[in-house]
């Protein structure tokens, strides 16, 4: 500890710390000392120098996107074989809320950057492709879309989360990365 601005009327004194710790919360860091006065003083500043290490994580949200075969089948298991198959996009989400007597919210989907196929494997009945987004932006109500027009079913197509609400996300600088966040194509009988 540094003392940086300090009083005393010259009495005996003593300035001390017990205990220092670094905490980090919300991706900021904060200094938390426990100070001991003696004597007839006052201790307005003090400086402290914290050494700290910054390992790289590689933050990123991943899953796959599953589809039948017959609805598109790449030309091979290659992850190039899939280039503008999907658009997958890390939205920032919102909610605003509906004005009238029934209520409720809106979404609001703010696109920031575009995920990738980093791996593609071709069955006879399903195939699947595993995605990543590199770098998603920490504490910030996050959501993934994933759309296509390449593949041809019975009906409109829409690729939609495993599990309702899967597709909504959350990082920490304690936990920067998703896994898991996994879509299946689905089709909807076109209207008589």
């Amino acid at each position: 500890m540094g003392l940086a601005s300090i009083g005393n009327d010259d009495t005996n004194f003593a300035f001390g710390t017990d205990q220092a710790v670094l905490e980090i919360e919300n991706g900021e860091l904060f200094l938390l000392v426990d100070a001991a006065l003696a004597g007839d003083s006052t201790l307005s500043r003090f400086s402290y120098q914290v050494v700290l290490t910054v390992l790289q994580s590689k933050a990123a949200v991943t899953g796959t996107i599953t589809w039948p075969t017959n609805w598109f089948r790449p030309v091979s298991g290659e992850s190039a074989a899939l280039a503008g198959v999907f658009q997958i996009v890390l939205n920032r989400r919102s909610e605003i809320p509906l004005q009238g007597p029934l209520g409720g919210v809106r979404e609001v989907l703010e696109p920031l950057r575009a995920g990738e196929i980093s791996g593609l494997t071709v069955g006879t009945e399903t195939c699947q492709a595993r995605y990543r987004i590199l770098r998603p932006p920490l504490v910030t109500p996050l959501k993934v879309t994933v759309t296509t027009e390449a593949l041809h079913g019975p009906g409109s197509i829409a690729i939609v989360p495993i599990v309702p609400d899967l597709d909504r996300v959350f990082v920490t600088l304690e936990n920067p990365g998703k896994d898991g966040i996994d879509f299946y194509a689905k089709w909807y009988k076109e209207p008589a």
